[in-house]
Parts: structure tokens; C-alpha cells; sequence
């Protein structure tokens, strides 16, 4: 994502300099990094102790995951616009991916 709107130019600047993007891209970095905690914490758990240890971690990653999936996800398609859809980019086959994960994973309403 970050290479893309380094390239993109849209109203006469590059994506990259434009503040909403940037705010994705920070965002997107803070969603996967929660997830990737989360994910390692409940391992550490599971390594020290049983599953019953990591039972409220799993409960979080449950909801944090599916989240970040589809949200980062959909920033990533947004920063490639129309490229985004295209078959070149593997962008297109995450999409049916991430509302299946979403509905497996999320114990919270579809959205």
C-alpha cells in the first residue's frame, strides 16, 4: 500500500502526501500490530499454560482480527483504486476472503 500512493498522483500531489492517506496507512499499521499481539500473547499463554489460560485473549483476537482483516483490507483497495480491482493485483482475490473470514471469526454483528 505504502509503494502505491508513493506512486499514485491524484489532485496534483501524490497520495502519500495527502493527510488522509497517510492516517490510513497509521491506522492500518496500528490494527495489524493489535492483532499480531493479541495473536502472540494467546500463544505465549497456550505454551505456558492450557487453552483454558487463553480462553479471553482467543475471545479478543475473535473480534480484533476479522475487524483489521476487512478494513485494512479494503484501505489497501481503496489506495489502488481502480489497479485495486484489476486481476494483476492479488487485492481482488482477498476480497470474498475477508467477508468469509468475518463471518467464521466474529462473534459480533457483519458489517
Amino acid at each position: 500500500m505504502c509503494q502505491r500512493v508513493e506512486n499514485r498522483v491524484a489532485f496534483g500531489k501524490k497520495l502519500s502526501e495527502q493527510g488522509s492517506i497517510r492516517e490510513d496507512i497509521a491506522k492500518s499499521v496500528c490494527e495489524i500490530e493489535q492483532a499480531r499481539l493479541l495473536t502472540m500473547s494467546a500463544a505465549k499463554k497456550m505454551d505456558e499454560g492450557t487453552y483454558k489460560d487463553a480462553k479471553d485473549i482467543i475471545a479478543m483476537i475473535k473480534i480484533v482480527a476479522p475487524t483489521m482483516a476487512q478494513t485494512v483490507i479494503d484501505r489497501a483497495i481503496q489506495a489502488h483504486g481502480a489497479m485495486g480491482l484489476s486481476k494483476i493485483r492479488f487485492l481482488l482475490k482477498l476480497l470474498p476472503m475477508r467477508v468469509l473470514f468475518v463471518l467464521q471469526m466474529a462473534p459480533t454483528k457483519f458489517t
